[in-house]
């Protein structure tokens, strides 16, 4: 359900809850913050309300650039319990993840906030990454927004990300570089058949 709803709305993203964001996107950041630093079992209605609503998301759905049809599915696929079901599983999965880590929400200190806005089927469109550290270690969660109405408007968190997590990906990344593309393996295989036919 969720790769569905990831595949037919723009881009990546979720969507979920009530009216709390602001134009600026340091803003957004330090309600994401906030919220983060006061994470615990007993905070979703705190979490919930930082997320997009139903009436405003199918606003957005209104302003995007696709045929009527794609909307339609998109709006079907949501029913009155889709976006309150979907945070309380995100919920319960970052509870999780925190547990897993043994962090320490209410010690978290704010490191930096990274991030691009670009236009995407006609919705502006944010993406960035919170980078905030709890003893020793360092974490990076990803929030995805849009703007409707002078205002972004939260569609998705994405995942912890631990520092570990992150060099793990700069190491796969460094791999890949070092992989060179079949075109350039058979270049140079012709280069040398080239230098051996001259010393011949």
């Amino acid at each position: 359900m969720k790769n569905l709803f990831f595949l037919i709305f723009f881009i990546p993203t979720v969507a979920i809850s009530q009216v709390k964001t602001t134009c600026a996107p340091e803003n957004l950041c330090s309600e994401v913050y906030e919220m983060l630093s006061n994470f615990g079992p007993d905070s979703f209605e705190q979490y919930n309300a930082i997320f997009i609503n139903e009436k405003e998301f199918l606003i957005l759905v209104d302003q995007l650039w696709m045929d009527e049809e794609r909307k339609e599915l998109i709006r079907e696929e949501r029913d009155h319990t889709f976006f309150e079901e979907r945070n309380k599983n995100e919920f319960k999965d970052l509870i999780e993840e925190g547990n897993q880590l043994n962090l320490n929400w209410k010690k978290i200190e704010f490191e930096d906030f990274l991030y691009r806005i670009r236009f995407q089927n006609g919705i502006k469109e944010l993406k960035g990454e919170i980078y905030f550290k709890e003893g020793d270690e360092h974490f990076e969660i990803r929030v995805q927004a849009a703007f409707l109405s002078d205002e972004f408007h939260i569609l998705e968190l994405e995942r912890l990300k631990t520092s570990t997590d992150l060099l793990e990906v700069e190491d796969t990344e460094e791999d890949m570089r070092e992989i060179p593309a079949p075109e350039a393996i058979e270049r140079d295989a012709v280069e040398e058949s080239d230098i051996e036919e001259e010393n011949n």
